[in-house]
């Protein structure tokens, strides 16, 4: 919906899924961006040919914190590519989805995400303790 919103605003912007059980831009296990360029219904979904996307090779990032957090920093690397040659991308920014897992580990990793894309701003749906935990 937010992606949608955002495209429906006259914006190009890249849909990031970082939740590697449910990803819904790749296969599951994988972390992956695409950029959007028009409203995705449900039943078709987005058009996927410009998708970036990296094998993380696990059903959750807590198998591998590690190399999920290096995924997560060389795909903010594609992307940051990607913006200096298109540059409206630039400005319409990057809406992610993180995986659920919130505890310790799993913490530090979406925080690990918001550092390394530049988040300036961070919605939490349904999780008050990681609202509170972030703030």
């Amino acid at each position: 919906m937010l992606i949608n919103w955002t495209v429906r605003a006259g914006n190009l912007p890249i849909y990031v899924d970082l939740d590697v059980s449910q990803n819904s831009i790749s296969l599951p296990g994988t972390i992956s961006a695409l950029p959007v360029e028009k409203t995705s219904l449900v039943e078709e979904g987005f058009n996927s040919d410009a998708q970036i996307a990296y094998h993380f090779g696990y059903k959750t990032p807590n198998e591998n914190p590690n190399l999920y957090k290096k995924l997560i920093t060389v795909l903010k690397d594609a992307i940051s590519l990607r913006c200096e040659t298109i540059p409206s991308s630039l400005f319409s920014g990057a809406i992610i989805n993180t995986s659920g897992w919130i505890k310790d580990e799993g913490f530090r990793c979406i925080t690990h995400a918001a550092r390394e894309f530049e988040c300036s701003l961070i919605i939490v749906i349904d999780q008050e303790r990681l609202r509170i935990e972030l703030t």
